[in-house]
């Protein structure tokens, strides 16, 4: 099970800025494609991004931004 703590917006950040927190992992799950865009930084640990043909594993202090209609999957590597 994927257990998700979202807080939207979290204190003290901009309106619309949502952070995740992962307690568990979860298994990996097919990729998903939809209209938007998200873009992702990374605070602490590292998370494992599917992106397209693409698999990348961003660390605390790096970040992602790309378009939802490219197929993509994350969660916490490690």
């Amino acid at each position: 099970m994927h257990h998700l703590r979202a807080i939207d917006p979290p204190p003290r950040r901009p309106a619309g800025v949502q952070e995740i927190i992962w307690s568990t992992r979860a298994p990996e799950a097919a990729l998903q494609v939809h209209e938007g865009y998200e873009w992702l930084y990374v605070i602490t640990g590292q998370l494992r991004l599917v992106l397209g043909d693409h698999d990348l594993v961003l660390r605390a202090g790096e970040a992602a931004a790309f378009d939802t209609r490219l197929p993509h999957w994350f969660d916490r590597f490690g």
